[in-house]
């Protein structure tokens, strides 16, 4: 669901908004999009290294400058690639992701001679990693561009549309946002 729902965030925004930087020396959402791709590839390395018995070498980063050089030449190295290849790229890795996962026995997933088990950090470095920056990411758009909308739109229109969504969320439901959970295991 948080590859979807990022995809249909990115798919209304103009390309020129998808490439620049959210302020002064910061990452661009096409690059946020990069950094979270490149951690589900570091998960599909690691599912292959525990699938194959290898769990103990697994490499965690609780030094902030080591996970700093792997988040600059993860986006280093996607920036070479056009919007179409990278957006290839994720599908890919998820695929190969999902892929892993189903090939790990069930016991591996809380198997605790690897130093975390994956279920301590599969989530992180997947779904709620992207949950969390997409939520700030879609708080950028709003600041930017006065609530995400264009100026031209009948914001009373826009009003009736999202009454139904309201009415179902009052109805329970819809999902609460889940926030990006960040410790010493993956730093964004």
């Amino acid at each position: 669901r948080s590859r979807a729902a990022t995809l249909r965030f990115l798919k209304r925004l103009p390309p020129s908004a998808i490439r620049e930087p959210l302020a002064q020396g910061q990452w661009s959402l096409r690059d946020i999009f990069a950094h979270f791709v490149a951690w589900e590839e570091e998960a599909v390395r690691r599912l292959e290294l525990i699938a194959r018995g290898r769990g103990r070498r697994l490499l965690f980063y609780e030094d902030m400058r080591r996970v700093d050089r792997f988040n600059a030449r993860a986006v280093g190295r996607a920036r070479r690639w056009s919007w179409a290849a990278l957006l290839g790229r994720a599908a890919q890795v998820r695929r190969r992701l999902a892929q892993a996962l189903l090939r790990l026995p069930p016991e591996a997933l809380h198997d605790p001679t690897h130093r975390y088990p994956v279920t301590a950090w599969l989530p992180e470095f997947a779904w709620t990693h992207e949950q969390g920056h997409l939520a700030r990411m879609r708080a950028w758009w709003r600041s930017r561009r006065g609530h995400g909308l264009p100026r031209q739109v009948d914001r009373q229109a826009v009003a009736r549309q999202l009454k139904p969504r309201a009415q179902r969320r009052q109805a329970g439901r819809l999902h609460g946002r889940v926030q990006c959970q960040h410790n010493r295991l993956v730093a964004c």
